[in-house]
């Protein structure tokens, strides 16, 4: 039984079948695919004849049994199903896919085994439990892995899959056992050889004597093609008839105006049932038998020709009707003479246009005979027909019922397929054995995959089984999600067969017709009550509702809430026990409303516009009247001794909830003029605070209190009676004065004779006058000052001038305003320091100078001028550089943080001079402000070359070339110096090869030689960099430290011409000749050089070796390059057998000398620096290798292996070689010149096509001796090489056509074979027959060989034979004079 999907907790329909168990299947589809599952059941065998139903009985009795059997234990049974799931849902991944990735993760592990396996036999470590031992952590590690993999995979319970414990654990002992085997040395190199002897047997290629490869295993000859063509003699049987031979279903259609839109093949509102003829002669009469499927009654109806049709194009129902043999069947593809012949075997229509049953009783043909008829039955019943009724409500709520009521009209057991969509997820459903209660039929006993085509008469006596019943299902499954619905139905099928399908219906014409049902499925609302603020509330409260957001909430618009109210138990007499209930509308997910009245508010239910809900979270909230906040005020006047009442103090209370915002104007009361002069916005945190008003200037003042408020009374409540809130007062200021300095921290620092200014404010009313001191610390000498007169409030105080330096305060003693009232002042107080000294600057001259202000310097270095300040640092200098002309080359400032090593740096010889000096705060002078220091450079060291007694030619100036050399040959050249020595030269070295080597030498005397390398050929070009001495070293030089005050450098090149190397082009190769080719130069093979280095021509000396003889001899060749090298003279006076040949010295046309008998070490090195290193490997003596062989061999030899064979198609030829390999093959096949090499002894070839072999030539690696068979001379040797492929014979039976021939009793065919090939032929044929049908109506796939007969000695190429056997005839084995064939297709099937 097929699993249901888990998504329901029963079948949709309920309990709704009669009778029998229904088998039915569904499962879960995405979107556009809805498919029908079935319960897939063994057909019952069809009852073909009516003598077999005895036998059937007995078989449907047991059947029944069965079937009984599997309905009780189907429930029991039903647990152990789901338990076989796979682990792994079928709609995440299929079986087949999920077989497909265990076999891969299978792969990947064994995978990864070969890969250890392969670290494991280099010797490399592999990971595992030990740290050391590869070999144990190979065989544990993979023991574990694969235990791990066998274990596991049957808990996935994969179909096929699913091994008991004991294949387990021989799974485990198995891959153990190879892992052991594998692990093992000398079992890995068996396995390598196994293997690799299986890749060469079947996927080595090979060639065919046209040349072309082949694989080993294929199949070059198809030997079933030379056998072609078949005759099949057929006697005729008697005439039959039989209606209806495809057994298909028929019904006519109760509603024609629904039907036709399902009709596609226009069928209308009759049925045509096919009749199969099989007799030569045309159809007169047709006794059809028709019975009522209400009443029972039998009518005869006789057909004539006119009431049926005959069928011009039988071609699909002949394809279709599995009854007949395939000899019945004439293809339309057949030559014209078959065409001619005509066939017994027609088909032809009855128009039927009642229900009921129907069977043939008589046919008559033209000559008046009765045709046989087969015993088959037809019931044309209606159509079935599906709609579904009280559907319900389109609108509904999770967890209400489907309500879905189906009524079906149709033969039972009726099969159903629908689909039920949830949104975009398709579930299908197939419900068969659909029958009404306590219903009988023998239609029960077939199934729908095996219809029942006929009937027994008790089963014939009553049709109410065949008529169409009415059969009730509803499906009332509990909805688990919501979203949209559709129930469509797919497909309705009666047990006779008849199909409605109606999936190509549109949804338009399926709703039209009650074919589909839809609606829609709600979540519950959920909705929870909370409280906010809200300060235009009459509480100071908002009520809010919010619903939970769930999958289509938009579409269950309005929300509904349902609150009740309690009124509060307090002193309101219209607020007590006062309770209501009233309803909340929302149109959207959440919604606010003020809290008129105090009281509980109490959610009582959620309703949305099509389901009830449930209240989550908070449902109750409790609201309180709220108290407007209130302010009491008491005030006390603050009084001074000198002016009186200068303000008030206030005191605040408080009630209400914190914090409080309140508001204070001040009014400025100037006779009757009332001015609003301050207003004052303050803030309390708690319930009492302290508010302190001292007024800025005198006057009549009245502070009113105006206005109160709190978070909860956010708009401001005015204070009455105003009187209570308002305070009136005459108050006087007190004259103050204070200092005004911004920024200012300890003290003011002064510079020495300078003064002072310092801002002061004044309050109070003008003028002012005030008195302050200033105090000397050092001595405690105090200055008294007034000033007089002060009309403003600021005034900017100017002291007298600071003479002397030290530390003072400036204090402010006191201050009075018109009033006269002296206020004595406690202001702080401003602190000055006064420089005692005036900073100044002067060069510091010391006595280690060559004279007071002068220094010698070299050039770009940076000398230092010693300076002597005082005063606080920082210092900045600022000092003028002149030229000893007097001219101004520039000012520049020097910054100095203190006065410690004070120094002047400057890198230019000229005189400096001082011009001033500032410290961190004052300005100084300069001692002594005309003197001036000196700066001047020493002289740089220089050189000049020696030209005038040496090889050097000069070019230019800066450039000298000297005479070329060869290697190893000394050149010098000789350099004169001046400056203060020692000298340091350095020069740059640039090597033939491009590197440059920068050198340095060390020079005591005023005269030196430079050396130039020879040691490699080229050019060298030496460039002197620069030269220093005592005074400009190097260390201490710059780039300007140039050779002798000029910018060119001094350039000299030497050539050093290179000793001439030459090797041969193929070294170490030995070239092989026959003695008859040495004097044919032609024929020889080119010896080629390769010059490396040196001027041609050469002079080469050669030492020639001969192996048979060991004599050695020197061979020299004069005016030789590589382009006319005469290689001929070294084959010349050579015998037979192996001679080396070896360069031993080289003479180029420079005069330059290579021995290579003497060559060294080092020597080696110079050629390799020479660029000379393709021939110097990592070997000691890598010029060994500078030689060739010459091999004087004898000429090749072939010959056939066999020569007396005759050789087919398919057979391989071979030849024998002697010789040394490779060798190289001409030959010609069919005219075609091909050529082959060869490795080995023989040459072998298939024999792929009939044809002529020739040799032309062939030639071995050794001598490269050509032996040309085409020459004159050699007919007899290249007749004795040629041999001819005879192709396979081949046979056709009539014509290669395989032809069927009907014969009567006692007629004769003649059966014609023809033969391909030579003379004389070797015949074996046989004669087949088809074999009877089993008992389930099948015949066996191979026909049964009744005759074989084989005929030699056919010197013609046609064989006839003449027979009146029925069966067919055809060829397996033909022969002719050299080659043989078997048809391989007749005995592999």
């Amino acid at each position: 039984m097929t699993h249901r999907f888990n998504a329901f907790n029963d079948s949709p329909r309920g309990n709704h079948w009669m009778g029998a168990t229904p088998a039915r299947s569904y499962s879960a589809h995405k979107s556009g695919s809805i498919g029908n599952l079935e319960q897939r059941r063994q057909p019952l065998n069809n009852m073909m004849d009516s003598k077999r139903s005895p036998e059937l009985k007995s078989n449907i009795k047991k059947e029944r049994e069965n079937i009984i059997n599997d309905t009780n234990s189907s429930v029991r049974n039903r647990h152990n199903h789901e338990n076989c799931l796979p682990l792994l849902s079928t709609e995440i991944l299929n079986i087949s896919k999920q077989r497909s990735l265990a076999l891969i993760t299978f792969l990947i592990i064994q995978s990864y085994k070969v890969y250890d396996l392969i670290l494991l036999k280099s010797g490399l470590n592999v990971s595992g439990l030990t740290l050391h031992n590869s070999h144990f952590n190979f065989i544990s590690k993979y023991f574990i892995i694969d235990s791990l993999f066998f274990y596991v995979l049957p808990l996935f319970k994969i179909p096929r899959l699913i091994f008991n414990k004991y294949i387990i654990i021989l799974q485990i002992v198995i891959m153990s056992l190879i892992t052991i085997f594998l692990s093992r040395e000398q079992n890995f190199f068996i396995i390598v050889i196994l293997l690799s002897r299986w890749w060469k047997l079947y996927f080595q290629k090979e060639l065919t004597v046209t040349g072309s490869p082949i694989n080993r295993h294929q199949r070059l000859i198809d030997y079933s093609s030379h056998f072609k063509g078949a005759l099949t003699i057929k006697i005729l049987p008697e005439n039959t008839a039989m209606l209806n031979p495809l057994h298909e279903s028929y019904c006519l259609p109760l509603d024609s105006s629904f039907t036709k839109l399902l009709d596609t093949e226009g069928k209308g509102t009759t049925v045509n049932i096919p009749i199969r003829i099989n007799s030569t002669e045309d159809i007169k009469l047709i006794e059809l038998e028709f019975r009522d499927l209400y009443t029972n009654e039998v009518q005869l109806k006789n057909l004539t020709s006119k009431d049926f049709q005959k069928i011009s194009n039988p071609s699909l129902l002949l394809s279709k009707d599995k009854s007949l043999y395939e000899s019945d069947i004439v293809d339309s593809s057949d030559d014209s003479k078959q065409q001619k012949r005509k066939s017994t075997m027609r088909y032809i229509n009855i128009s039927l246009k009642e229900i009921g049953f129907y069977q043939i009783r008589k046919i008559i043909d033209n000559k008046n005979l009765n045709l046989r008829i087969y015993q088959s039955h037809v019931i044309v019943p209606h159509c079935p027909t599906v709609s579904m009724v009280n559907s319900g409500s389109s609108n509904r709520c999770l967890g209400d019922k489907d309500e879905i009521e189906m009524e079906l009209h149709g033969v039972p057991p009726l099969k159903l397929s629908y689909s039920k969509i949830i949104d975009d997820k398709v579930y299908s459903f197939t419900d068969t054995n659909l029958q009404p209660e306590f219903f009988k039929s023998p239609l029960k006993q077939s199934n729908i995959f095996n219809t029942k085509t006929t009937f027994s008469d008790s089963d014939l006596d009553d049709l109410t089984w065949a008529r169409n019943h009415k059969i009730t299902i509803t499906l009332n499954s509990t909805t688990v999600s919501d979203g949209h619905y559709i129930y469509k139905i797919a497909k309705l099928t009666d047990r006779l067969g008849n199909v409605m399908d109606f999936t190509m219906l549109s949804d338009q014409l399926n709703k039209e017709y009650d074919l589909m049902n839809e609606f829609d499925v709600y979540s519950q609302p959920r909705a929870s009550m909370d409280e906010s603020f809200n300060s235009d509330s009459p509480t100071k409260r908002d009520i809010t509702i919010t619903f939970d957001r769930i999958k289509n909430w938009d579409k269950d618009l309005p929300l509904l809430a349902k609150i009740s109210y309690i009124g509060s138990q307090n002193n309101d007499e219209n607020n007590i026990n006062d309770v209501e209930t009233f309803d909340v509308q929302l149109d959207g997910l959440t919604k606010s409303f003020p809290a008129e009245k105090p009281g509980r508010y109490i959610l009582q239910s959620v309703n949305s516009k099509y389901c009830s809900g449930i209240i989550i979270g908070k449902s109750t909230v409790t609201v309180t009247k709220p108290i407007p906040p209130h302010l009491d005020v008491t005030s006390t006047p603050i009084i001074d001794q000198c002016i009186g009442q200068v303000g008030l103090n206030f005191d605040l209370t408080f009630t209400g909830i914190p914090p409080f915002h309140y508001s204070v104007k001040i009014f400025k009361i100037d006779g009757n003029r009332r001015q609003l002069f301050e207003t004052k916005r303050l803030v309390s945190k708690g319930s009492r605070n302290h508010f302190a008003y001292n007024p800025s200037s005198e006057g009549n003042y009245e502070i009113a209190f105006d206005h109160i408020s709190n978070e909860l009374y956010r708009e401001p409540i005015l204070l009455n009676p105003p009187e209570l809130y308002t305070f009136k007062t005459s108050m006087r200021v007190k004259p103050s004065a204070s200092i005004a300095l911004r920024n200012y921290k300890n003290s003011l620092k002064l510079c020495l004779n300078h003064d002072v200014k310092i801002p002061i404010v004044l309050g109070g009313e003008p003028p002012f006058t005030f008195t302050y001191d200033i105090l000397e610390i050092t001595t405690n000498t105090r200055k008294s000052y007034t000033i007089d007169n002060v009309t403003t409030n600021n005034y900017e105080l100017a002291t007298p001038d600071f003479n002397q330096g030290g530390d003072y305060i400036v204090t402010l003693v006191s201050v009075k305003d018109v009033s006269g009232c002296a206020v004595s002042l406690s202001e702080p107080d401003i602190r000055i320091e006064v420089r005692g000294d005036i900073p100044s600057a002067s060069f510091n001259i010391l006595s280690g100078f060559e004279s007071n202000n002068e220094i010698r310097t070299k050039r770009n270095s940076i000398v230092e001028i010693p300076l002597k300040l005082s005063g606080e640092g920082p210092f900045v200098v600022k000092y003028q550089h002149k030229g000893f002309d007097g001219r101004v080359l520039g000012t520049f400032e020097n910054r100095f943080e203190t006065s410690y090593k004070a120094n002047l740096k400057v890198s230019k010889e000229g005189l400096y001079q001082l011009l001033e000096i500032r410290d961190s705060s004052c300005r100084g002078e300069i001692i002594n402000k005309e003197e001036e220091f000196k700066v001047t450079y020493f002289t740089k060291p220089t050189f000049t070359i020696q030209d005038k007694f040496s090889k050097l030619k000069k070019i230019t100036d800066s450039i000298f070339i000297n005479n070329a050399v060869c290697q190893n040959t000394g050149e010098t050249v000789d350099l004169l110096l001046t400056g203060s020595p020692p000298f340091t030269l350095n020069y740059d070295l640039v090597t033939p090869n491009g590197n440059v080597i920068s050198e340095k030498i060390q020079v005591a005397t005023k005269y030196t030689s430079l050396k130039i390398p020879n040691n490699e050929s080229g050019e060298y070009i030496v460039t002197i960099k620069s030269i220093y001495d005592t005074n400009y070293e190097e260390q201490e030089s710059t780039s300007s430290a140039t050779i002798n005050n000029d910018p060119d450098e001094r350039i000299i090149k030497q050539i050093v011409n290179p000793l001439p190397y030459i090797e041969f082009g193929e070294q170490e190769k030995t070239f092989r000749t026959c003695s008859a080719n040495i004097d044919q130069k032609s024929l020889l093979d080119p010896i080629s050089i390769k010059q490396f280095s040196g001027k041609g021509p050469f002079t080469i000396v050669f030492n020639v070796y001969h192996e048979s003889t060991s004599r050695t001899e020197e061979l020299t060749l004069e005016n030789v390059t590589p382009m006319s090298f005469p290689y001929q003279k070294l084959y010349d006076g050579l015998k037979l057998g192996n001679h080396i040949i070896s360069i031993v010295k080289i003479i180029d046309a420079n005069g330059c000398t290579n021995d290579l008998r003497n060559i060294q070490n080092d020597q080696l090195n110079i050629f390799m620096r020479s660029g000379v290193d393709k021939f110097i490997g990592d070997d000691d003596n890598e010029i060994d290798r500078n030689h060739i062989s010459i091999s004087i061999t004898d000429v090749p030899k072939i010959h056939l292996l066999d020569s007396h064979v005759e050789y087919c198609v398919g057979d391989y030829v071979t030849y024998q070689l002697n010789g040394m390999a490779p060798f190289t093959i001409q030959y010609t096949f069919n005219g075609k010149a091909l050529k082959s090499q060869e490795h080995l002894s023989q040459f072998v070839r298939l024999a792929s096509e009939p044809g002529l072999i020739t040799i032309d030539s062939i030639e071995d690696s050794t001598s490269q001796c050509l032996v040309n068979f085409t020459k004159p001379g050699m007919e007899t040797e290249s007749k004795r090489l040629s041999l001819n492929v005879h192709p396979i014979p081949s046979v056709t039976v009539s014509q290669g056509h395989y032809v069927i021939e009907d014969i009567h009793e006692g007629g004769q065919a003649e059966v014609l074979f023809t033969f391909e090939g030579t003379p004389p032929f070797s015949l074996t044929y046989v004669r087949t027959e088809d074999t009877e049908p089993d008992k389930n109506g099948l015949m066996a796939k191979r026909p049964q060989v009744v005759e074989t007969h084989k005929v030699t000695d056919i010197f013609a190429y046609q064989y006839r034979v003449v027979t009146s056997l029925q069966g067919t005839y055809e060829a397996i084995e033909i022969s002719d004079a050299y080659c043989f064939a078997k048809n391989d297709a007749f005995f592999i099937n």
